[in-house]
């Protein structure tokens, strides 16, 4: 059956019509007419398998990785890095159009410096021994010998943990997850959903400075520390190895950049940090104001966050453990500008009510979901808040992920 593509999802996938039935179609391009066999049919929507490109998008390109398709990880190799940013761009305009009614201008997205091997962070499944990613809508391990789309340094130390991984197998299913920096050149590996670590493995010192296990909430420390170092705008971090930190660090760099230039900050302001994480927002914006806070639920992040303030000799940070739902409303100081970088799922509606109580001058809003961000913008438009900034970040190239920063006054 052929389908002619007009559109595009947030998940990258195409988007055509047959019989009037919205068809989703991973792998094609707008603009493209293709050839699909029907996998799925709804009464509202229709899915799809690409079985042939009839009319190629000149913007088709031919994909790296030998496990593009199955891997699942990635679903833009198949389109040219100009088209990507345009597409992402797209995809957050369409979102906020549909789903809050936000019509300003979404400006172009800023393109990543590195296309591929820009990740700081991978995360392997462990299956019977093996590593690998989750063949794309299953669980069922696809082994992986090389991801382009990792640091080369990852790609070293995952290669020594296959290679030990057979040398000392590994009891149960789990996952490794492997940072490195390239600022400090500090990494760490983290264990967990493994029952036990056999004493082998810390053999690995040699291959990351730092390792730990964690187990029920408990964390062993095999070699190094339980932290690792990074440096992120003008302040170093320790990490705990399970805190939240961006993956794409020279992107993170300019999300620090445009909030620092385009944030009408001034000394006499206090700005409250929402999901703080261990202080990056927080930390790099302290000298902009008169006060921060900075809220995480994550103890452990805000353990680290406080110790980030004190080693950067930042005195007027203040951190405080719980979720921003339940933390933030009983704040007794008014906050000027409000900062939120919350998960996937966007902030708890709890957190909009109180934003909207607080009445700040101005709100910062990053997000990695532009779904989640235009509901949460449209319930922040209904109270007069308007953007004066939505500016689209390729934190993910290779991916349909995008990052946003969005900013907002009262007008």
């Amino acid at each position: 059956m052929q389908v002619k593509i007009d559109g595009i999802t947030h998940r990258g996938e195409g988007v055509g019509r047959i019989d009037g039935k919205a068809t989703f179609i991973p792998f094609a391009i707008p603009g493209e007419t293709v050839e699909i066999e029907i996998v799925q049919e709804r009464s509202k929507f229709i899915r799809g398998r690409l079985k042939r490109v009839l009319d190629p998008s000149p913007d088709r390109e031919e994909p790296k990785c030998p496990y593009y398709t199955t891997c699942g990880g990635c679903q833009f190799q198949h389109v040219s890095y100009e088209r990507q940013l345009a597409l992402k761009r797209q995809i957050v305009q369409d979102n906020l159009q549909r789903i809050a009614g936000i019509t300003a201008r979404v400006e172009p997205v800023i393109a990543s410096k590195n296309r591929w091997n820009y990740r700081n962070k991978v995360t392997w499944h462990v299956r019977e021994g093996k590593l690998g990613y989750y063949q794309e809508g299953s669980h069922d391990l696809l082994p992986i010998l090389t991801c382009l789309i990792i640091s080369q340094p990852l790609q070293l130390i995952s290669n020594e943990i296959r290679h030990f991984l057979k040398q000392h197998p590994l009891v149960g299913n789990g996952e490794i997850a492997v940072r490195y920096s390239h600022n400090t050149k500090d990494s760490m590996l983290l264990f967990s959903g493994f029952s036990h670590i056999p004493i082998a493995w810390q053999e690995l010192s040699s291959v990351s400075a730092n390792a730990v296990h964690i187990n029920n909430g408990q964390t062993t420390v095999l070699c190094g520390s339980e932290y690792w170092h990074e440096k992120l705008g003008t302040i170093k971090f320790m990490i705990p190895a399970a805190s939240f930190f961006q993956v794409n660090h020279s992107q993170a760099e300019k999300i620090i950049a445009i909030l620092t230039k385009e944030l009408p900050l001034n000394p006499d302001m206090h700005l409250v940090d929402l999901y703080c994480g261990v202080g990056a927002l927080t930390l790099n914006l302290a000298s902009s104001v008169t006060k921060v806070i900075g809220i995480e639920e994550y103890p452990p992040s805000i353990e680290y966050a406080r110790l980030n303030a004190e080693h950067n000799h930042i005195q007027n940070a203040v951190f405080c453990c719980g979720t921003s739902e339940t933390v933030f409303p009983n704040l007794s100081e008014h906050a000027d500008v409000i900062v939120v970088d919350p998960p996937r799922a966007g902030c708890h509606p709890d957190v909009i009510k109180s934003i909207v109580n607080q009445q700040p001058e101005h709100i910062a809003y990053v997000s990695c979901n532009p779904g989640t961000l235009a509901r949460d913008l449209g319930m922040l438009k209904e109270f007069g808040y308007t953007p004066t900034l939505i500016q689209p970040i390729d934190m993910f190239p290779q991916t349909y992920h995008v990052e946003t920063v969005v900013l907002m006054s009262r007008l």
